[in-house]
């Protein structure tokens, strides 16, 4: 199985049409938030809660911003739902930016924050799913520690799918099948973390800032391969935590993604990162 991994869209989509696939996976931040970003950080340096962005925005231009991202970021979704290839997908962080306003979130479809497009795109956010003897599960934006019940209770979840699906083989006297976690985060505390971004406040260079989510989901699967994104500066870079191979695919802004085949034995081949001649042309842009 061959797959195409692409993170980090922020409104923009390259032309997949030369990295032919046999699935598509999608890691998150469909939307473009480079705006609400910085007044986030605006408000964490003068001590605030990044929920508290809209205040130095103004009411109007925070709910013009809110509608922008949401717009870009519905139509990245529907343009991968039309690529022709199936797609799997979890939601970015980017992608929840409207979490304080849930009746504007629910006037987009498709929803950035939970990507599915039926027939087209399915999104894997907290579910085990199989596609050609492969599983695959999802963990989106959300990154922890802050609610640690929920990182439980996340875990839990997919534990239960995954036992599940164990058991279902077994009946049929198969094996368990290979297993891919698809994070929007990079793994916390490892190689792949740390910001290194001359784009964001000093403050921020240095600290770490992986998913425990996406860790703890490692050491309870100890899955054969994890595709991650968030961290843009981290494109192109990968590890290996226990005998998971963990990548980072955070380019597809700037017309990058990697393609990668999954051998017959379940274990993942050399990753190739690869980069679009046209870059990233912006979805909306070209309505």
């Amino acid at each position: 199985m061959r797959l195409l991994f692409l993170s980090d869209f922020h409104g923009r989509l390259p032309d997949v049409s030369g990295w032919p696939a046999d699935l598509v996976v999608a890691g998150g931040d469909y939307c473009e938030v480079d705006e609400i970003r910085r007044l986030k950080f605006q408000a964490l340096a003068q001590g605030r809660k990044v929920h508290d962005w809209p205040e130095y925005a103004g009411p109007a231009r925070a709910t013009a911003l809110l509608h922008g991202a949401l717009a870009e970021g519905s139509a990245v979704v529907r343009a991968l739902a039309g690529i022709g290839t199936p797609v799997l997908a979890i939601p970015g962080n980017s992608d929840r930016v409207a979490l304080d306003r849930p009746e504007l979130a629910e006037s987009f479809r498709p929803r950035p924050d939970h990507p599915e497009v039926p027939g087209h795109v399915t999104d894997i956010e907290t579910r085990v799913v199989v596609r050609d003897g492969v599983a695959f599960a999802g963990l989106g934006g959300w990154s922890g520690p802050a609610n640690p019940q929920r990182l439980q209770n996340d875990i839990a979840a997919l534990r239960e799918q995954w036992q599940q699906l164990l058991e279902e083989r077994a009946g049929r006297g198969q094996p368990p099948p290979p297993l891919v976690l698809v994070s929007h985060n990079i793994p916390h505390g490892g190689a792949l973390d740390g910001v290194d971004n001359p784009d964001l406040p000093a403050f921020a260079q240095g600290k770490l800032v992986g998913s425990h989510r996406c860790r703890a989901a490692l050491q309870a699967f100890a899955p054969v391969l994890c595709l991650s994104g968030h961290l843009h500066e981290n494109y192109g870079r990968s590890e290996r935590i226990g005998r998971t191979l963990c990548l980072c695919g955070a380019g597809a802004y700037r017309g990058d993604a990697v393609l990668l085949d999954l051998l017959p034995d379940g274990t993942p081949g050399e990753p190739r990162f690869v980069s679009a001649k046209s870059g990233a042309p912006r979805i909306l842009a070209q309505a």
